[in-house]
């Protein structure tokens, strides 16, 4: 920011001159800057002032350091000097012909200050480094969080509170210790300006300078000790804090180098500027270069894109080409953001379609990025197409900071949540497709009883399925028989039967086991020790330990017919894994209610065509509640089979069932909601 200035008049002025300036509190301010962002020059024109900042030379130590201030007015010149420790933090502050000493503790926090006129202001801070009490020359003060402050005044036995509300949008609502209550009303940043009584709705307004200095006439009191950015104001010390370091209004700088570092940016390699010397468009509440949001960001999409390369990558190095496509659907934002990270594996893709296949897997490998970035642009940040620019560093013109807007604290505990919400619905996805296998030797559970190995089973053979969600178990027919070569990815197990006997199993990463615990399918990569598999015999297998592993091989899968389930043997234990044709169902998160599950279910089920749909009556002669009832419907749409079924079993509870096509390219997800099962036949009740 090189001007700045108030008027009188609305139209903004294209060069602010004297006879432009007006208003209530009128000034006009001019900086110069060199080239790694040191203010040179500030010239304060309504009052004929201008300041000159001087700094060591470069390629001499501490080139960043303010050393002194000369200031020219009508009438007066006069000095300002600064020292520094070797760290780099402000231990003398000279002004007025009087020297303020500070000293610092061990983590680079203001610990004392010590006036000319030898008063003391020391301050605590507890162990994640907030400020936790504050001694001034005029009382003792505790602060509990960021919402309440207990001052016991120098020399008096009873202590104040003063307590504050967030409001949004930097608002606050300000309790004091006599119960008045006074709403703050806050610029963009969060720096009050105007201060609301409710008993008497009388109106305090305080304005500030673009760097946080007061302008014009100033009020006697004001609600609470915030100020700008929301950062308490130290009356006693002239800084304000804000959060992890103390800044100077007066010089528009922090008084502490930037404890978070950028090599890459000769501007945040400063250390002490403030919001990039650009107040207006930017923000720095926390005392941390904003630009620690942009590597969070960073780090965030490249974690979830590499979950979705990876497993796309999967998909394209095998040569099953079963798949299918996931939605992420339990993260409570906008759908419009939210199919912007749906990261899609067509099911079905045969055998011989390997040049379109990897063709097809290519292109959408590379959109990833920007997709699973434009997900959380679109979450957050006014400007999306700027951000998607800067954050994927594009372009450094994109990099214009539009987001005055944006809660930089919140959004930085969001992105945490938000990457392993979407890289656990990105996991899900890929959990729908094929580059699932088992080593040669490995054997299967025939439908007889024997077992044979995987290598060495042909079409038309029958092996031992089960539903895990119904309990059917019965002979199923192999229809195809999948061998792949090349670099794999293994997990090699450790299996405890009920006997205590222990068994190893290597498969591919990604082959799915059921997992009667958590009622879902887990890649093998997923299971963890102390997880337990589904037997033969309806008994539980538990893992003990897993190894992973890389090597050159060859694996072999199958397609079975029907429930696409088969055993496999660890030692003598079977455990049921699944097949690689069509995709297994997916398994939501639990919903509070069946309204929400059933709107779930429905954007999952999409368009649905009012001419086919016809009524789906439960089938299953062992389920009560559900035989011969109504409990959804079909459709088709463009002729592709879509059906909603509402079911319940003791592992997933009540649910719906959502399944779009037949057979191996069928997707299917489960959509639970929470319930006994006497809840779920009083709503059939309901609704019949």
């Amino acid at each position: 920011m090189t001007e700045a200035w108030a008027q009188s008049a609305t139209d903004c002025a294209d060069t602010p001159t004297a006879d432009s300036m007006g208003g209530p509190a009128p000034y006009w301010h001019s900086y110069t800057y060199d080239e790694v962002g040191n203010r040179l020059t500030e010239t304060l024109h309504e009052q004929d002032t201008e300041r000159t900042y001087a700094y060591p030379e470069p390629g001499t130590p501490q080139p960043h350091t303010l050393t002194s201030v000369i200031e020219e007015a009508p009438g007066v010149r006069s000095l300002e000097e600064y020292a520094y420790d070797a760290g780099g933090n402000t231990i003398a502050r000279q002004t007025g012909g009087d020297t303020q000493e500070l000293t610092w503790d061990a983590e680079g926090r203001l610990a004392r200050v010590e006036e000319a006129n030898g008063e003391v202001t020391e301050y605590l801070y507890d162990a994640d480094g907030n400020r936790l009490i504050g001694r001034t020359p005029t009382g003792t003060t505790l602060y509990l969080g960021d919402h309440t402050e207990v001052t016991l005044p120098t020399g008096s036995a009873i202590p104040t509170a003063t307590r504050y509300f967030d409001l949004g949008g930097g608002h606050t609502a300000v309790i004091a210790d006599d119960e008045s209550v006074s709403i703050t009303m806050a610029d963009h940043h969060g720096t009050g300006q105007l201060a609301i009584a409710t008993d008497t709705l009388e109106l305090t307004q305080r304005r500030t300078l673009p760097f946080g200095n007061l302008r014009g006439d100033t009020p006697d009191t004001w609600a609470g000790t915030r100020g700008f950015v929301g950062g308490t104001t130290d009356t006693a010390t002239g800084l304000t804090h804000l959060g992890a370091r103390e800044y100077d209004p007066g010089l528009g700088r922090f008084i502490s180098l930037d404890p978070v570092m950028d090599l890459t940016d000769p501007q945040q390699i400063h250390g002490y500027t403030y919001a990039n010397n650009n107040p207006v468009t930017y923000s720095d509440p926390t005392g941390l270069f904003f630009g620690g949001l942009l590597d969070k960001i960073r780090e965030t999409v490249s974690n979830v894109s590499n979950t979705a390369q990876k497993a796309v990558g999967n998909y394209r190095r095998s040569s099953n080409r079963g798949g299918g496509s996931s939605t992420i659907s339990r993260i409570s934002w906008p759908a419009d953001a939210r199919d912007q990270c749906t990261v899609e594996v067509p099911c079905g893709y045969p055998g011989d379609s390997e040049t379109r296949w990897q063709a097809e897997m290519e292109r959408r490998e590379g959109s990833i990025p920007d997709r699973v970035l434009g997900f959380f642009t679109s979450l957050i940040f006014p400007d999306p197409e700027a951000w998607e620019g800067c954050v994927g560093e594009r372009s450094g013109e994109d990099c214009v900071w539009a987001a005055t807007d944006l809660p930089w604290g919140k959004a930085l505990r969001v992105f945490d949540e938000v990457q392993g919400l979407v890289g656990n619905a990105v996991r899900r996805g890929s959990r729908c497709a094929g580059s699932n296998s088992f080593l040669p030797e490995t054997h299967v559970l025939m439908a007889d009883g024997t077992t044979k190995a995987v290598e060495d089973l042909e079409i038309g053979e029958e092996i031992l399925a089960t539903d895990p969600a119904t309990g059917e178990t019965g002979p199923r027919t192999v229809t195809a028989e999948l061998t792949n070569s090349g670099d794999k990815d293994l997990v090699t197990l450790t299996i405890t039967d009920t006997q205590g006997n222990t068994h190893s199993l290597t498969s591919t990463a990604e082959h799915p086991y059921w997992t009667p615990g958590h009622g879902q399918w887990l890649n093998a990569a997923d299971l963890h020790p102390g997880t337990h598999l589904h037997t033969d015999t309806g008994t539980q297998a538990r893992v003990t330990t897993t190894d992973h592993w890389t090597t050159s091989t060859t694996v072999h899968n199958l397609t079975i017919e029907g429930l696409h389930t088969y055993y496999v043997l660890g030692g003598t234990t079977p455990v049921l894994v699944h097949n690689s044709g069509g995709c297994k169902e997916v398994v939501l998160e639990r919903f509070d209610t069946f309204e929400q599950a059933r709107n779930e279910a429905l954007e999952l089920l999409g368009e649905i065509d009012p001419a086919t749909r016809q009524p789906y009556i439960g089938r299953l002669e062992s389920s009560s509640t559900t035989y011969g009832r109504v409990v959804g419907f079909t459709t088709r749409v463009n002729g592709e089979f879509k059906r909603f079924r509402m079911d319940y079993d003791p592992v997933k509870g009540p649910h719906i069932n959502v399944e779009i096509g037949r057979g191996d390219s069928a997707r299917k997800w489960a959509v639970p909601w929470s319930g006994t099962e006497e809840d779920f036949a009083r709503m059939l009740d309901g609704i019949s």
